[in-house]
């Protein structure tokens, strides 16, 4: 999806304006949430890729053969 350059912009300033104790703060609460529940780790994510993939290979479905014709 996208965003508003507008909002961007105001959402950056609104930021900046928190004072970098607060945004130092917030930005500490964010990654431990990635750490950790949030998944969003190196290990997690690798496992989840072989997880999918194995899956795409145990349902993968071949197409029917064509053929073309020239007219």
């Amino acid at each position: 999806d996208r965003c508003r350059w507008q909002d961007v912009g105001d959402a950056i300033t609104e930021w900046y304006n928190r004072g970098s104790e607060s945004r130092e703060t917030a930005g500490t609460a964010g990654r431990n949430f990635c750490l950790n529940e949030g998944g969003l780790n190196a290990q997690n994510m690798c496992n989840t890729f072989i997880t999918e993939m194995n899956q795409a290979m145990e349902n993968f479905k071949p197409r029917k053969k064509f053929t073309l014709e020239v007219v």
